[in-house]
């Protein structure tokens, strides 16, 4: 099993959302963990959406900081 965690600090910037497909085609986990993901948990759908991942668990940030997503 392939685990893959990430602090992307922030993912609302689409430079970083191809990043993190470019690394999730190169890795190829089961499993994708993103820390400090500074985004609400509704709003979650679109990375899980643009990477084509089916199932997610989001955790909302707290204002400016924190946010999780296990993918």
């Amino acid at each position: 099993m392939k685990l893959f965690c990430w602090n992307c600090r922030g993912l609302a910037n689409p430079s970083i959302v191809c990043e993190l497909k470019q690394l999730l085609v190169v890795n190829n986990p089961d499993v994708i963990v993103l820390s400090e993901t500074k985004m609400q948990a509704n709003n979650f759908t679109q990375i899980r959406n643009a990477c084509r991942i089916t199932s997610c668990l989001a955790v909302s940030s707290n204002g400016r900081s924190g946010g999780l997503g296990m993918l």
